[in-house]
Parts: C-alpha cells; sequence; structure tokens
C-alpha cells in the first residue's frame, strides 16, 4: 500500500485513534533507538565529555582508520575508488591523511546510492532515512538499528549534560502531518505514550489557532519543547504580545538558523534558554551549544572539515564548506561528505569541555513560503521523501502562488509528478496555486549547494 494512501487512512480516523496509531509508531521507534547497546553507548559517550583534546583526537584517528579499512572492505564505492588512487589500507597514519580520497557530493551517492551500502548490513538490519534538508536535493540514508542506538545515545547525552531528563515530558513541534492542512479545529496535536512527546503540528500556526497551541502547552506542562526557531518563534509573538509566560526548563531549536530576535523573544516567553543543536540525517555531525553558548562539535561522532572551494582546509574563524565523516553509522559509511552547509572553526570555550567549536554556521535557513490563507509553511525537505528527484526549488513571488522546479532522476515519470504535488498539498493545502517545471538542471551556489526557496515577497501580513 503506498504511502499516500496509508496517510489518507490515517486522516479519515478519529483522533482517538490517530493517537493510538502515533503511540504505537512511538513504541517501535522507541524500541530501535533504545533498545541493543544504547544504554552503554549514552554511558560511555558521558565518560567521553571529560576528555582531553589528545584523548579526542587520538580516538578520531583510530576511528578513522576503521571506517576507512571498512568502507573499503564492504563497499563497492570505496572499494573501486580506494583501488584506483593505490591506496592500501594502512595510508591512514595522520588525520591529515583523510585527505588523500576526494570530497564527496550529494548527487554522486544519490546516482549511485547501492554502491554506498555496505555488504556486511543484510536488508533485514537497514533502515532509510530520507534528508533534503536547505540544499532541495533529496538523499536517501541507509542506516541500521546501532547506528540510530549511537545517534540517540549522543542526543540524550546532551541533554543530560543541559540539565534535562530525555524521558521527561516534551513536545515536539515539527514538520509531521498528523491531520489534514485544510483543518480548521483543534486538537493540531497527537500523543505519543511511550514517548512521553506531545506531537504538534507546524502546519497550522496561523493567528487564529495559536491561542489553541498555547493554552495546550500551559495544559500539557513540557519539562521542554523541541521545535524549529520559526515554530515556536510564533508562538512565542503570540504570547509575548499578551503578556503570557509559560515556564519550562529549556527549549531545543534545530534544523533552520536561529535567529537573535527569535531567541530573545522565545527565551523570555517560556523563562528558559535555548539550545540549538546543528546535525544532519547522514548522520555525520552532532554540534549542540553549551550552557556558554558555544557550538561544540563531538569529535567522537565524526570527523569535521572546513574546506574552501577547491576542498583545501581553511583556518579557524574562516568560513567555508562543511565536510564530515561518520564514526557511527556502518550500514552506510560516508567518508569526507560535502553537507552543503556552510561555517568556521570557533574559538576555545571555557566551559570545561575539550572540543571544537562552530560559528557563523549558514544553509539551514529552510526559507518559509506562505499559503493562500497567508500561513507560513516551512522545512519542505519531506515532500521529495522517496521520490526519483535530483532537486527541487520553491519560487514565491507572491502569496498563494508557487513555482517548483523539478531536476528529474532517471526513474521520473508522470505519476511522479502526482505523488509530489500530493505530498506538497498535504502541507500548503489545496487553495495554493502551484506550477510544475520539470528542468535538466537547476542552478547552484557557492560550493554546489543548490537553495531551497527563492522568494521576493518577505513577511506578508499574516493574519486572515
Amino acid at each position: 500500500m503506498s504511502a499516500n494512501r496509508l496517510e489518507a487512512i490515517y486522516n479519515a480516523l478519529p483522533v482517538v485513534l490517530q493517537n493510538l496509531l502515533v503511540s504505537i509508531k512511538g513504541f517501535q521507534l522507541q524500541k530501535v533507538r533504545k533498545s541493543g547497546n544504547y544504554s552503554s553507548y549514552r554511558r560511555i559517550i558521558s565518560e567521553r565529555s571529560h576528555w582531553s583534546q589528545q584523548q579526542f583526537l587520538d580516538y578520531q584517528l583510530e576511528q578513522l582508520q576503521a571506517v576507512v579499512g571498512y568502507a573499503r572492505d564492504n563497499t563497492t564505492h570505496f572499494y573501486r575508488l580506494c583501488d584506483e588512487l593505490g591506496l592500501n589500507y594502512a595510508f591512514i597514519n595522520s588525520l591529515d591523511d583523510i585527505r588523500r580520497l576526494p570530497v564527496l557530493r550529494r548527487h554522486e551517492i544519490t546516482q549511485n546510492h547501492n554502491d554506498f551500502i555496505a555488504h556486511s548490513v543484510s536488508e533485514k538490519q537497514r533502515y532509510a532515512v530520507h534528508t533534503t534538508g536547505t540544499t532541495g536535493s533529496p538523499l536517501k540514508v541507509t542506516c541500521d538499528s546501532d547506528a540510530r542506538q549511537k545517534n540517540y545515545a549522543f542526543f540524550d547525552q546532551y541533554l543530560d549534560s543541559i540539565g534535562i531528563d530525555s524521558d521527561s515530558r516534551h513536545i515536539i513541534i515539527g514538520g509531521r502531518i498528523l491531520m489534514p492542512p485544510d483543518s480548521n479545529k483543534p486538537p493540531f496535536w497527537r500523543y505519543s505514550v511511550f514517548q512521553k512527546s506531545l506531537l504538534m503540528s507546524s502546519y497550522h500556526l496561523s493567528d487564529q489557532y495559536i491561542a489553541f497551541y498555547v493554552e495546550k502547552i500551559a495544559d500539557f506542562k513540557p519539562t521542554y519543547i523541541e521545535s524549529y526557531p520559526s515554530s515556536i518563534y510564533r508562538i512565542a509573538q503570540f504570547m509575548n504580545e499578551r503578556d503570557i509566560c509559560v515556564p519550562c526548563k529549556a527549549i531545543i531549536t534545530s534544523a533552520e538558523t536561529l535567529l537573535r530576535e527569535q531567541r530573545s523573544a522565545i527565551e523570555h516567553a517560556f523563562s528558559c534558554p535555548i539550545f540549538d543543536q546543528y546535525g544532519c540525517a547522514e548522520m555525520s555531525v552532532f554540534s549542540a551549544q553549551c550552557k556558554k553558548g558555544a557550538y561544540h562539535v563531538r569529535p567522537d561522532y565524526g570527523l569535521l572539515e572546513i574546506l574552501d572551494d577547491n576542498d583545501e582546509p581553511l583556518p579557524r574563524g574562516e568560513k567555508g564548506n562543511v565536510v564530515c565523516t561518520s564514526f557511527i553509522n556502518r550500514a552506510m559509511p560516508l567518508i569526507r561528505y560535502n553537507l552543503g552547509d556552510i561555517s568556521a572553526f570557533g574559538p576555545h570555550c571555557d566551559c570545561g569541555l575539550n572540543t571544537p567549536t562552530l560559528i557563523g554556521i549558514e544553509g539551514r535557513k529552510d526559507d518559509v513560503i506562505y499559503t493562500a490563507d497567508r500561513k507560513a509553511v516551512g522545512r519542505l525537505s519531506p515532500v521529495l521523501k522517496g521520490l526519483p528527484v535530483v532537486a527541487v526549488q520553491y519560487i514565491q513571488n507572491q502569496v498563494g502562488f508557487l513555482q517548483v522546479l523539478i531536476e528529474p532522476a532517471c526513474e521520473f515519470g508522470e505519476k511522479s509528478l502526482s505523488d509530489i504535488d500530493v505530498s506538497l498539498r498535504s502541507r500548503i493545502g489545496e487553495k495554493m496555486q502551484v506550477e510544475y517545471k520539470i528542468v535538466d538542471t537547476i542552478p547552484r551556489g557557492r560550493g554546489g549547494k543548490l537553495k531551497s526557496v527563492i522568494s521576493t515577497i518577505g513577511k506578508p501580513n499574516l493574519s486572515p
């Protein structure tokens, strides 16, 4: 049964049954994420947090040698690459030796996906994770349960470090489709019992509905909230205009660039600090703010390089392309993978962590579009999930009208376009006028990065 058909069945169910299905899905996710070696990984990650810089460097070299050797032995791409370059198993003797391998671009993976999957991981063990992010270019990432356990162990240990119990009640405001976009009455949320998580739709944050969100947040009393900055900011603006405060312990933001004015408004509305996190579905980098505000990179999660457009390393403080090598995902080892983001290494932080820092992270600002009824919709990356598309770009020059440029993959057909339209309209509604254009190539910018959204309209009056 297709995903669109399953979604239609889900949308037709009463809310109580939708909550049940959300809870069942949550239970399944918890079972994958927090079983196996999760507990031991979390303990080990916590212990490593106290390491010296040299201990991290030694660990990175050890992991780099292991990952490169493993990728050569178990993937078609890296076996062929090492053979062509004449590189044997022992060519990694220092971290700098990784530069003997070329930088990997996203299009290379999308065009030859199976060549990057490890033969040692059976199909039964594999999970597919789809990502588009701000680049507008979809990527299917293959991982296994062990990688997911490591990934969530890193995140939960991070919550520990800022004083948050990962098992406490929390709210997630994100891009999940919890109900049809044209729904015009609450609840605009569903509850996952086993995760103690209230999932709120980011697609219904128009002025006439925000009061319902605020009331529910106050009633739920979350310990912390995870959200895109743009979503929680709209709620915070509403609260601040009415002198409403709902105290939480922390707000965790990710996926978009957190602006200074957003931080100020959100922290005031919820009377707590914001901790911004930078990562990717490719499981190649994990960076998050400490209590002093610095973005610390976990060196035991992966090796991060900052390179210029000629793939040469840049000194601290100089912005360049973020290139990463994952240490945690053996199902699809990505080595020297260009994320398409821009950043720079920052100064040492005196918070006590002996880890690198990042400054000026760019490329995560997923610009919003505005629907016919003036709702702001961001994070359109899930629209392309599983579809044969090389890249997409959304262009908006007036409210209620959207032009979509599609750079198709070879398997693209009429059904693909229909699937995109169904997926897109499940987020923006039926009133929006959409024009699709199939193009040979969408122009890229610096470092080969494609801007996902081009908008000339600015922020309109959002009142209906």
